[in-house]
């Protein structure tokens, strides 16, 4: 036995100088990484243990210990790992050979640790080790504690680094995407990626970007809430996006508005939601998304354990051809909380069949329906919906066409609610007798719980604004409106366009504009503080408190409504140029009307003139037109 231990070390010693040799592994090019064992070749050019040291790597007590000598090793009988070079490649030779004299080799104070601060082969235990006869050492017992090099790290790791991410933020996989893309990395992103809410509305992505912002979303655990509003992602950025978030499990909350997906991408949403069980809120507002899409959505609403609580469908294509789906969906689910069909295409048969699916409906809260051309027929379904429905909290049915006719089974639907608790019906075809109509028929309602009446700018009579009063006294109830018709110049006014235009808090605002010499960027700017390309209601009113605009409290809440279109408590660049443009199309119907009134005034007075004319040719004429 003590003559093949001998051999094995004999030949083990050969076989790795033969191996060192044909790799080019000399001592003096190998070093040692610390607490790790990987003996690596030095990239040329060499450099010593002392520089490598410099460059980044950990300092240790012993010196000595950094550069590792495969003879020193050897001879003291040290337990080596296996290898790795530059190219990662395992040396099968080198490995087994090592191995190999892992397990010949022994001596009691052989085994100290690579990583330690002793000196591998040096020691009072390897000079007495040195003193005994290979009889005497061989009989030495064998202690597993001495050959511990705190090496049990799983190969894989080393043969395979790109494949264990250590970038645990995702910043650099992100700007190494943007080169692949050749985009520019979105600075926004770079800072708040380990935030939970991720807002980079109207930052110009486009298809390109958004497929280098996804690689590192893959992996991200922090983000839950991500809001993409008018970037034109388009299909292709949204297929990327919906690639990632298949199987995330952080994020809840989701707005890609404004992005241009169209039906495509509208597909690609629907395919995630449907094998994504985490995203319960989802706003695809403004995506040119039609009627192609309604099966997808409808299979979505309901699936199975579906968990979509919000869905935000507004300023999209969808008409009477996909409404029987979403009464159909409407029937069946019970989960959707929020659903906001505004600004589509349905008419009269359309919104009956949205009417009748609210009244079948046992979980939504919120509905809004605005901007559809409900008439009177979908405004009875609409008051029949209100009489059944138990859940519903809130409805938004402004801009509706809904005539003065309707108004009574709208008053019977608020009569028998007890669950809404806002309403509005502002921009309607209403006058002051059916709002009087309406909300006589919520004070017979003791148990109603409404709270809130929004009827835009229709202005009342005296009688609502008695019953106003009292229910305010009782319940506290807000009413909002277009004013009191208490006096006679208070119906001129009404019926004065131009006194209403000059009346407009946008009006003001435009004056304030040309005299300040700014324009609406400007304007933009100097209000939004974050740089969120967004003003909050909080930034607008500081904004015109600053500027001292000339608007009161009232006027800057109209001001804000008007602007504010789609209701999310903000005002974008887009929703001030689109209430720029109404004001312009307003003024140019004033100055129609002030040049008929004007031109009507100087027939008046030509008029005027044939009377008083003292020729009897004038006083003729007059009379026969009289006459006739």
């Amino acid at each position: 036995m003590d003559g093949s231990r001998r051999v094995n070390i004999a030949e083990s010693k050969k076989i790795v100088r033969k191996t060192r040799e044909k790799s080019d592994l000399s001592p003096t090019n190998i070093t040692k990484k610390e607490n790790t064992g990987i003996l690596k070749k030095r990239e040329s050019p060499r450099e010593t243990p002392q520089d490598i040291r410099d460059n980044g790597r950990p300092r240790q007590e012993n010196s000595q210990s950094s550069a590792l000598d495969i003879d020193s090793v050897c001879d003291s009988g040290e337990a080596i790992p296996a290898t790795r070079v530059d190219n990662e490649e395992r040396r099968p030779e080198l490995c087994v050979d090592l191995g190999l004299m892992r397990q010949t080799h022994s001596g009691e104070g052989r085994g100290e640790k690579l990583g330690g601060s002793k000196a591998v082969g040096t020691g009072d235990d390897d000079q007495s080790n040195s003193d005994l006869s290979e009889d005497e050492l061989a009989s030495k017992p064998v202690v597993d504690s001495d050959y511990d090099t705190d090496l049990d790290m799983d190969d894989r790791k080393w043969l395979y680094p790109e494949k264990y991410e250590t970038d645990t933020t995702g910043r650099a996989r992100y700007i190494k995407a943007c080169q692949d893309e050749g985009v520019q990395p979105v600075r926004t992103f770079l800072l708040n990626m380990q935030e939970e809410h991720l807002v980079l509305k109207h930052h110009g992505l486009g298809p390109k970007a958004m497929k280098a912002l996804a690689t590192p979303l893959e992996n991200n655990t922090s983000i839950e809430t991500i809001d993409l509003e008018g970037n034109w992602i388009m299909a292709e950025g949204m297929a990327c996006l919906c690639r990632v978030l298949r199987e995330n499990v952080y994020v809840t909350r989701l707005n890609i508005s404004e992005n241009k997906l169209g039906n495509e991408g509208a597909v690609s949403v629907c395919n995630l939601l449907t094998s994504n069980r985490q995203i319960d809120h989802i706003n695809l507002a403004g995506n040119d998304i039609g009627n192609p899409t309604i099966e997808d959505f409808y299979n979505i609403l309901t699936q199975s354990g579906s968990v979509l609580k919000h869905l935000n469908l507004r300023h999209n294509n969808f008409d009477d051809a996909s409404a029987q789906r979403f009464k159909d969906a409407l029937v069946e689910n019970e989960s959707l909380e929020f659903l906001d069909l505004s600004w589509n295409n349905f008419q009269s048969k359309g919104c009956v069949l949205l009417a009748e699916g609210l009244k079948e409906n046992v979980g939504l809260k919120e509905l809004a329906v605005s901007m559809n051309g409900f008439g009177l027929e979908g405004g009875k379904a609409l008051g029949k919906a209100l009489q059944s429905n138990r859940t519903l909290y809130k409805l938004d049915a402004s801009y509706c066409r809904l005539p003065i006719e309707c108004t009574g089974e709208i008053a019977l639907g608020l009569m028998n609610n007890d669950k809404l608790g806002v309403l509005d019906l502002s921009y309607n075809c209403m006058d002051a007798d059916s709002a009087l109509v309406v909300l006589t028929g919520l004070h017979n309602n003791d148990s109603s719980e409404l709270h809130f009446f929004e009827l835009g700018n229709t202005r009342v009579n005296l009688k609502f604004k008695e019953v106003a009063d009292k229910l305010s006294a009782e319940r506290g109830l807000v009413v909002q409106h277009g004013g009191v018709n208490e006096d006679y110049k208070a119906q001129i006014a009404e019926l004065d366009p131009m006194e209403a235009f000059r009346r407009d808090p946008m009006t003001k605002l435009k004056e304030w504009l040309s005299y300040a010499g700014y324009r609406l960027i400007d304007l933009m700017r100097t209000f939004d503080k974050d740089q969120s390309m967004s003003i909050s209601i909080r930034e607008f009113r500081e904004g015109i408190a600053s500027t001292k605009i000339p608007l009161s409290e009232e006027q800057m809440q109209i001001l804000i409504k008007k602007l504010d279109t789609d209701g999310d408590g903000e005002i974008d660049f887009s929703e001030l140029v689109e209430g720029d443009k109404t004001h312009r199309k307003n003024k140019r119907e004033v100055d129609k009307y002030v040049k008929e009134k004007n031109e009507k005034e100087k027939e008046k007075e030509k008029q005027e003139k044939l009377i008083l004319d003292p020729s009897k040719k004038s006083v003729k004429l007059i009379d026969e037109k009289e006459n006739s």
